[in-house]
């Protein structure tokens, strides 16, 4: 039975769990271990601490690197994770289905925001290398993460998916946006070109498909509330189309005559706008 002691720093400092084991067995150097100390050999008070941690799968030769308020809490939570099949490193859940075989390492710290900076130097010098399987670079968010092909082929997949669609359909039905929400999509959308995949996809969507009455009274009230009124020798018109419809003229003439500066034209003018 191993005998269970509390982790003391400066002894630990230089110590490695892989020394004097045949290191040609591993596709990655063990340094990454100096310092930390198998959980089995702690005691309880020890593990009730904050700090680093390493999850060693040894059959692989996988590290994942983390960092935890309370680690008797965290193995608690990982275990639990691979067990029902839940743990959010897919390469280390699949590994753990083909052996269950996997070590926790504690390196324990002052407190959380302590372990977190121990957990972003460790992730500084070892994050993308061979072995280690941390799928983001930040120790306190996200940032940077990225899924895998696969994982994200599925989540396309389940979200194309009818029951999905109704689900997400069910969610917007009756949801009033307040106007600043609207105001600010729509100064984010201003300028933004659409991509060739979406107007393909609107394209094929609206194929064939006629335009209600009232939808093209709508379109059609939205584009003179963007336009700006036209005077031309008295007479009001809302824009460029309209007064070229009046006056059986091209609208490109109508616009040269607006720009024109001279004195024939100068009845022709765009008035400006009032702001709302």
């Amino acid at each position: 039975m191993v005998q269970k002691y509390h982790y003391d720093a400066e002894q630990a400092k230089n110590f490695n769990p892989f020394d004097g084991i045949n290191l040609t067995e591993y596709t990655y150097p063990k340094e990454i271990f100096r310092g930390f100390v198998s959980v089995d050999t702690l005691d309880r008070k020890t593990l009730e601490q904050p700090g680093v941690y390493l999850l060693y799968h040894r059959k692989t030769d996988l590290v994942y690197i983390g960092s935890a308020h309370e680690m008797w809490d965290r193995i608690r939570t990982h275990l639990n994770a691979f067990k029902f099949n839940k743990m959010h490193v897919p390469v280390l859940q699949e590994a753990w289905n083909d052996d269950e075989w996997i070590s926790f390492y504690f390196k324990p710290t002052a407190d959380r925001e302590s372990a977190f900076d121990g957990e972003q130097e460790m992730l500084d010098k070892y994050f993308g290398k061979p072995g280690v399987v941390n799928t983001a670079p930040n120790a306190r968010n996200q940032t940077g993460y990225k899924h895998r092909e696969d994982t994200i082929e599925k989540m396309v997949a389940k979200r194309n998916t009818p029951e999905m669609k109704a689900y997400m359909s069910n969610l917007q039905k009756g949801r009033e946006r307040s106007p600043e929400w609207r105001k600010n999509v729509s100064e984010k959308l201003k300028g933004r070109p659409a991509s060739e995949k979406n107007k393909q996809i609107t394209s094929a969507l609206f194929k064939g498909v006629k335009r209600t009455e009232e939808v093209t009274a709508n379109i059609r009230a939205a584009i003179l509330a963007k336009t700006t009124p036209i005077s031309i020798k008295g007479v009001i018109y809302q824009g460029t189309g309209e007064a070229s419809k009046a006056l059986g003229i091209g609208k490109s003439t109508v616009k040269y005559r607006i720009a024109s500066k001279s004195e024939e034209f100068k009845d022709w003018f765009r008035m400006e706008k009032k702001s709302d």
